[in-house]
């Protein structure tokens, strides 16, 4: 069977064609422009950012983005195991007092089955940033262990 396309998306599709075409033409060398040259002076550093730059030169680190973004880590990794710890407890308490009713035992299920997605969610951030890590940086801690 011919599925009949509209022009839309013929169109649509000669878009991207060109686009892609375009870049085989596209200039390989790009001049990056200083900022005096383009009239908007220099960027200060918002507030705040000060301390975590600090914290960054003690342990010895150039880049405090870096710092700043493994801190966030273990943040987030406390704040889930926190939430999966009360999930944890709360489906404990609605299967102790469900007393054989079945909507106490899917309640139950439901706070397990969170639990479980929190727990998830924390492996898998650890997994994420250490994949980032190693293919941008070529080193799996460098985001979890920060040593620049």
């Amino acid at each position: 069977m011919i599925k009949a396309y509209s022009k839309t998306s013929a169109a649509l599709f000669f878009g991207i064609l060109s686009f892609v075409v375009a870049q085989f033409f596209a200039p390989l060398t790009v001049f990056a422009q200083t900022a005096d040259s383009l009239g908007i002076g220099t960027i200060k550093a918002p507030p705040g950012t000060a301390e975590i730059s600090a914290a960054a030169q003690a342990k010895g680190q150039n880049i405090a983005l870096i710092y700043f973004i493994s801190n966030m880590i273990t943040l987030f990794s406390v704040v889930m195991g926190i939430w999966v710890l009360f999930n944890g407890v709360l489906a404990g308490y609605y299967l102790l007092s469900s007393s054989g009713d079945a909507s106490g035992f899917e309640k139950a299920r439901t706070q397990i089955t969170q639990s479980t997605i929190g727990l998830l969610l924390i492996v898998l951030a650890y997994t994420f940033t250490g994949l980032v890590g190693f293919i941008f940086f070529g080193d799996a801690s460098i985001f979890l262990d920060p040593k620049i």
